[in-house]
């Protein structure tokens, strides 16, 4: 989109798309979580992939993952509350 849409349009744009009645945000950048608390998405935040994890603490989630396995585990456990 030529770098026109932040990251909340484009959770904005995913959710509309798939009609879903919810949705979590998984990020590894701090752009991803405000994204996310902008939009009222929940947010797990990965310490693998290119961001800063410290950065992105500063934003409401509701886990921090160190593997795609922890992800699972996080929105198993919390899945009843978002």
């Amino acid at each position: 989109m030529g770098g026109k849409l932040t990251k909340a349009d484009l959770i904005r744009k995913c959710v509309a798309k798939t009609g879903a009645d919810r949705a979590v945000m998984i990020g590894d950048t701090e752009h991803d979580a405000k994204g996310a608390m902008e939009t009222g998405v929940p947010f797990i935040a990965v310490s693998y992939g290119f961001g800063n994890p410290d950065a992105m603490m500063e934003y409401p989630h509701i886990g921090v993952a160190n593997s795609p396995m922890d992800v699972l585990q996080i929105l198993k456990e919390k899945r009843e509350n978002w």
